[in-house]
């Protein structure tokens, strides 16, 4: 009897180990499929596109530059064009202004002054123009980052929405995760949780003094975002579109940035690109563009061209451009 029960204690023990290794295996495949879909999976419809290239006259092409440096004698300069470019475009709107910027704070971290208030700048701009002329419907398409992945609150975000401007957030989960082995884990165990502002277990990860909770920096390590930075707005009876490295953030403002701006052109692509992004945020929206931004009359070919190229097929543009040379 005791060699038997010894017998079964050992058949029990093994049967446990068995267990805890199938468990195991279906905890690592579980990981790895969840990885591998967080990789590949298929992208929202209208997220990576190639427009056709249209010629756009010169005249109509302009570039601006912020360019912070030390001059020759040691004094720190800062020459900064795109905010005041941004600015003219929203005054010149009487039917739409869309946007799509990454960042939109006031966070600076540990640096207490950085040059202009660039941030406060085109909020004030974009509210004045809610008063001013108040059948221009303002679209700001944003990341979530702002909010620290809705760990805090935005004011200017919630001054925005309060004035009447639509305000979507980038549900950034329908994207592909860049942090596949992170957010492989991140996608079954922690993303259900949600996050709320009030949070104090954590240091804010962008601004000194204040606290948010774990579930932010959970959010943060995907290192995903919608880092597009875009406006559009009608001008008179054409349609003007300016892409650029420059986002509307204080902390930010004494960077180095470029930006193009275009007249007409392949504007019905751009704007289409950004209702793709706010479809699959759950913010669906139209704009009245009837008669606006007629096809510019065939040019010479030395007249600039303008292509719209988002997300996967920049790279394969710049293949492309380099196999050219």
């Amino acid at each position: 009897t005791g060699a038997m029960m010894e017998h079964m204690s050992w058949f029990d023990e093994g049967t446990k180990r068995q267990r805890r290794r199938r468990l195991l295996i279906i905890i690592v495949l579980a990981w790895l499929l969840s990885s591998l879909y967080a990789r590949f999976k298929p992208l929202p419809p209208g997220i990576s596109v190639a427009s056709t290239a249209q010629a756009v006259p010169a005249e109509q092409v302009r570039l601006f530059a912020d360019i912070t440096g030390v001059s020759e004698g040691g004094t720190r300069f800062s020459n900064q064009e795109i905010l005041d470019a941004v600015i003219a475009i929203v005054k010149g709107a009487r039917r739409f202004v869309v946007l799509d910027f990454f960042l939109f704070n006031q966070f600076r971290g540990t640096v207490q002054t950085s040059g202009r208030d660039v941030t406060q700048e085109l909020l004030a701009a974009l509210l004045l123009q809610r008063r001013a002329t108040p059948p221009v419907q303002i679209v700001l398409i944003t990341d979530p980052i702002n909010t620290v992945y809705g760990g805090d609150r935005s004011a200017e975000l919630e001054q925005l929405r309060q004035a009447g401007v639509a305000v979507v957030t980038t549900k950034l989960p329908a994207l592909r995760d860049p942090n596949p082995m992170y957010a492989g884990p991140w996608r079954l165990a922690v993303r259900w949780f949600g996050n709320q502002a009030g949070g104090r277990l954590m240091p804010h990860p962008f601004q000194a003094g204040r606290r948010v909770s774990l579930r932010s920096w959970l959010n943060l390590l995907n290192f995903k975002a919608n880092h597009r930075k875009v406006i559009m707005a009608d001008r008179g009876d054409d349609v003007v579109s300016l892409v650029t490295s420059w986002n509307p953030h204080t902390g930010s403002s004494a960077h180095t940035n470029l930006a193009v701006e275009f007249v007409n052109g392949p504007w019905r692509e751009l704007i289409a690109s950004e209702q793709a992004v706010a479809a699959f945020s759950g913010h669906p929206f139209t704009v009245n563009t009837a008669g606006l931004g007629q096809a510019s009359p065939a040019a010479a070919t030395s007249t600039p061209s303008v292509q719209v190229v988002t997300e996967g097929k920049i790279a394969q543009a710049i293949e492309a451009a380099l196999s050219s040379v």
